[in-house]
């Protein structure tokens, strides 16, 4: 066993540096220190959900030291905010009712909206301070009266402070479909409802923006970084294409810029930069907003597909359809390199949630 302050043993390109608290990599090829012992303050861990989804367990990047929290239900869907100190998520009851809780990575967990019969339509939605959360509820009919492809009873959006004070209601909606949210500004509630881009005036509901968007396949946002994003399906079955339109969250779909592929899987925005991040076959690409030019990232021996950036986008992990299953890159400037950090799954973990920047 090592007591000596600092050891230093020479594996390939990789320092591998044992101290008093832990066990660290350095990457030669990079010139950065990646921490595989206890973690630091700031530190970036991972949060995983369990089979059933009834436990958040966060790990350092090899997957040692988890710490679980049980969520007291099941967990039905969920967002971590842009700090990576929170993660909001809709909580399922034995009663198929629901409640909006906010669990404070490492610490306490608090119910900001329900128990509710509605059910939640999307993820909840962080705005860029991580100081309010919006959320979309629909009313159902009762189950004897559903059908695939029948409309709710009723919709609404609401948007909750998340340090106190009473969620308030943005907008409803009658039958028809039900609207979902993207990402919520100091003036405005952007969302899909349907193949429409839609946004409306927090003060009263009023709508701004009503863009159809023919052949919409997926679609997304990212409040901090002010962009929307949306997936067009084109072509014919022999020649098929997509494109990525993206554009300012508080400005028209009309100002998109956009850029072709034969697919797009998973597009993330890269904290810091004006880019999107997404794999395309076995690569993956960036498509830089400001210019409108998409360029190759890395490549892969298999699909490839960004699955989350780090809060301060100086890591991205990514799902891969070959093992390693999930593979972890450092971002250095505006290029990705390959770690030698083998990410691994903690006991239980099954589905990723994403980074947290505490543990």
């Amino acid at each position: 066993m090592l007591r000596s302050l600092s050891a230093v043993t020479l594996v390939a390109a990789v320092i591998v540096v044992a101290t008093g608290t832990g066990f660290f990599l350095k990457d030669l090829r990079i010139g950065r220190t990646i921490g595989v012992g206890p973690p630091l303050a700031d530190e970036p861990a991972l949060v995983y959900l369990d089979g059933p989804r009834s436990r958040f367990i966060v790990a350092k990047l090899d997957g040692l030291g988890a710490r679980e929290q049980d969520v007291g239900g099941t967990i039905h869907s969920y967002a971590v905010d842009p700090s990576g100190a929170h993660i909001a998520a809709w909580r399922a009851n034995d009663r198929d009712e629901y409640e909006l809780v906010v669990w404070r990575v490492g610490g306490s967990m608090t119910v900001l909206l329900g128990p509710t019969v509605e059910f939640p339509n999307g993820r909840p939605v962080w705005d860029s301070r991580s100081s309010e959360i919006a959320v979309s509820l629909v009313s159902l009919p009762p189950p004897q009266n559903r059908t695939p492809t029948g409309s709710p009873v009723s919709s609404r959006i609401l948007v909750a402070p998340v340090r106190g004070g009473q969620p308030i209601q943005v907008v409803a909606f009658g039958t028809d479909s039900a609207p979902v949210p993207v990402a919520i500004t100091n003036t405005r509630v952007v969302a899909f409802k349907g193949d429409h881009f839609v946004a409306f005036r927090r003060v009263d509901g009023v709508s701004i923006e009503d863009a159809r968007i023919q052949g919409l396949t997926s679609y997304g946002a990212d409040a901090r970084a002010g962009l929307a994003f949306a997936i067009v399906t084109g072509g014919d079955a022999l020649s098929p294409r997509q494109s990525l339109s993206v554009w300012p969250v508080d400005g028209p779909y009309t100002a998109a810029r956009t850029t072709d592929s034969p697919t797009f899987n998973a597009p993330v925005v890269w904290p810091g930069r004006s880019e999107v991040v997404f794999g395309t076959g076995s690569s993956l690409r960036a498509f830089d907003t400001t210019i409108g030019v998409a360029r190759d990232l890395t490549n892969e021996d298999t699909i490839v597909m960004p699955e989350a950036f780090s809060p301060d986008g100086d890591f991205l992990v990514a799902k891969r359809l070959l093992a390693p299953f999930l593979k972890l890159y450092e971002t250095h400037g505006d290029r990705v390199v390959t770690t030698a950090v083998n990410i691994a799954l903690p006991p239980g973990a099954v589905h990723l949630v994403g980074f947290a920047r505490t543990r």
